[in-house]
């Protein structure tokens, strides 16, 4: 942590500031601090006690992760913080540095204190969280990323008691050609998850044996997720979690698995499919469907042809 080098980057940065005297603002930078986040660290996460500082993030970028909604990506000049900083309440999201970042923290005493002394702040702060909350207003998800993960998922999950041996995991794994084996108790409550990368882990550290049960040796905690969840939730917790794989459940029994090819394939698919509705289109009427109502997806080159030819269309 290191204090701020030039007194005028919070004015430079957030636009909500610029029209701020740069006196209050070089005083504020004074009582401000740099913190240097390496790529990976977090900033906070959900459920977290509020820090008692705001944020801007000055180089770099950052990811924000809600369970509600989808992944955020966060240039500088973004601020963080202002609705804990008015209701001291816990963060609600996670925000990870994609990056080497460098984020300012302007503690929360700093900023009690130059609102009572410059009434322009708090007009600022407010401005600020007004437009946040203004943000959140958006069109519902739609098309392949409203997709719930009981369409994506592969079923039936492949399964395996605990007292199933390495041994046997790997022959059934190898077998099946999947690459994942879930463990579950008499109940089919599911205890973890089997892949080719724990078995491999296992069998290198040689403290795992091929007759050793596979429970609490090559089997690792699962990250599940409901079946009725929505594609854009399940790539935002794969990405969160850092999990290659999501045991869909109802109820907590496992239904089925997720992969992150499997989300891939989807998205590839849905876009295939919209390209060669687009090439069988006879008139530029007919295209006219696809620049309507559509979500931002991974099929924004054929939306900006679409949107283009409809423009022309006469």
């Amino acid at each position: 942590m290191t204090s701020i080098a030039d007194p005028t980057a919070l004015h430079s940065l957030v636009i909500a500031f610029r029209e701020l005297p740069a006196d209050i603002l070089t005083e504020l930078a004074d009582r401000a601090d740099l913190l240097t986040l390496p790529a990976g660290q977090t900033l906070f996460t959900a459920g977290q006690v509020y820090r008692k500082a705001v944020f801007v993030l000055h180089t770099g970028q950052l990811e924000s992760h809600h369970p509600d909604q989808p992944v955020m990506l966060l240039q500088p000049g973004t601020v963080l913080g202002v609705n804990n900083y008015f209701e001291s309440t816990p963060y609600v999201s996670t925000v990870t540095a994609l990056c080497d970042a460098q984020v300012y923290a302007v503690p929360e005493g700093a900023l009690r204190e130059f609102e009572q002394r410059h009434p322009l702040l708090l007009d600022a702060l407010n401005r600020l969280l007004t437009e946040r909350l203004r943000s959140r207003v958006t069109q519902p998800v739609t098309g392949v990323w409203a997709l719930p993960a009981r369409t994506v998922m592969k079923a039936p999950l492949a399964i395996c008691s605990p007292t199933t041996t390495v041994r046997q995991a790997f022959a059934i794994m190898n077998r099946r050609r999947i690459g994942s084996l879930g463990v579950v108790d008499d109940q089919q409550q599911l205890l973890g998850l089997i892949t080719f990368v724990t078995l491999a882990e296992g069998m290198i550290s040689k403290q795992v044996q091929p007759n050793d049960c596979v429970i609490g040796t090559v089997c690792e905690a699962a990250h599940s997720i409901s079946f009725d969840a929505p594609m854009w939730k399940v790539q935002g917790e794969q990405a969160r979690l850092g999990a290659k794989y999501l045991v869909v459940t109802d109820d907590r029994k496992p239904l089925g698995i997720i992969s992150q090819t499997d989300v891939l394939y989807t998205l590839m698919a849905y876009q295939r499919s919209v390209i060669a509705q687009i090439g069988d289109a006879k008139h530029f009427s007919e295209l006219r469907v696809f620049s309507n109502g559509w979500d931002e997806s991974p099929t924004n080159c054929a939306r900006t042809t679409a949107a283009r030819a409809w423009r022309y269309a006469p």
